[in-house]
């Protein structure tokens, strides 16, 4: 957002886009990766680039969160300790772990659905749009930690903005 504007944007307001930006991102993931499947390639590959194309699209953003809390978790002790783990920047055996297994899950479950003739492109775009409408549930539902950092940009969406964004999932 530092391209358009010295302030940031107001991320609670906007909540209610979240399963819309969702949808948009796996729908150009996977009709890319449905594209490329309709061209001839072979599944795996297809779902694959699906993958890369949707990472590449959200910046890893929640790949690099998966990596810090497993880091965190894995290393355990103290709240103080954990949290330093978490906003290291280096990754450590238990983020590289579960980096691994979350792609592997991700690209298994997408080759099973295709296998069983389901589209990427409504597999991904459902996904997406519910995975961020449960962001706003999350928010909604359960208190930030104290540590948080980059979470705690969100504050309570509205019931307002939460009903546009069921309405809109």
């Amino acid at each position: 957002w530092s391209f358009f504007s010295e302030k940031p944007p107001d991320l609670t307001n906007a909540a209610w886009a979240f399963p819309l930006v969702g949808f948009l991102i796996g729908a150009l993931s996977g009709a890319l990766g449905d594209f490329l499947i309709f061209l001839g390639l072979p599944i795996f590959l297809s779902c694959t680039i699906a993958i890369i194309i949707s990472i590449f699209l959200t910046g890893a953003f929640h790949e690099d969160g998966l990596a810090d809390t497993a880091d965190g978790l894995g290393a355990g002790g103290s709240p103080e300790r954990i949290n330093k783990i978490i906003h290291d920047s280096r990754l450590g055996t238990y983020g590289v772990v579960a980096l691994i297994l979350g792609l592997l899950v991700r690209l298994g479950l997408l080759l099973t659905l295709v296998e069983n003739e389901y589209s990427l492109v409504s597999t991904l775009s459902v996904g997406f749009a519910s995975g961020k409408l449960a962001i706003i549930f999350s928010r909604n539902l359960f208190n930030n930690s104290r540590f948080a950092k980059t979470g705690s940009i969100v504050e309570i969406v509205s019931n307002k903005n939460l009903f546009l964004a069921i309405v809109i999932w």
